[in-house]
């Protein structure tokens, strides 16, 4: 399992030169992204695709784990829309994602469709969207490189 540095991602998170999604390949945990979050001061959101095959079961857990309003139907349109709620005109919020490579292998054009829609929604907002993994192939995202 390869993981980060302790507080890198906290000291990156920091810089504010993060944006968009960006693909890391490492093993990024739910406790150490809330972890990393807390030391930047950024609210922290976990997203995990495992065991998901169909767009409107993802859609649907993004709104979920994001605490969207009860009257989001997982329609991916509206997750870019809604996206930007979560965070204040004060604080940002970094988003992890497991699975993701699960959910590519299942239905590829909507991993593309959800990667389009979280980038647009992250686009013009203070967030950060982290997809986590070492392995796979991640079409449409770009590679955090530490360089």
């Amino acid at each position: 399992m390869v993981r980060p540095n302790s507080g890198l991602l906290a000291a990156m998170l920091k810089s504010d030169r993060l944006s968009g999604v960006l693909r890391w390949k490492i093993t990024l945990t739910q406790d150490l992204l809330a972890q990393e979050a807390a030391i930047a001061g950024w609210k922290n959101y976990w997203v995990d695709l495992h065991g998901f095959s169909k767009a409107e079961e993802v859609t649907s857990e993004f709104g979920r784990c994001l605490q969207f309003p009860s009257y989001f139907d997982g329609a991916v349109g509206k997750l870019s829309t809604l996206m930007p709620d979560i965070c204040d005109a004060q604080s940002h919020a970094v988003i992890g994602i497991s699975g993701w490579q699960e959910f590519v292998k299942k239905d590829p054009s909507a991993a593309s469709e959800l990667a389009d829609a979280l980038e647009l929604g992250a686009m013009n907002s203070r967030i950060v969207v982290i997809v986590s993994d070492p392995s796979g192939s991640y079409p449409g995202l770009s590679e955090l490189a530490l360089a």
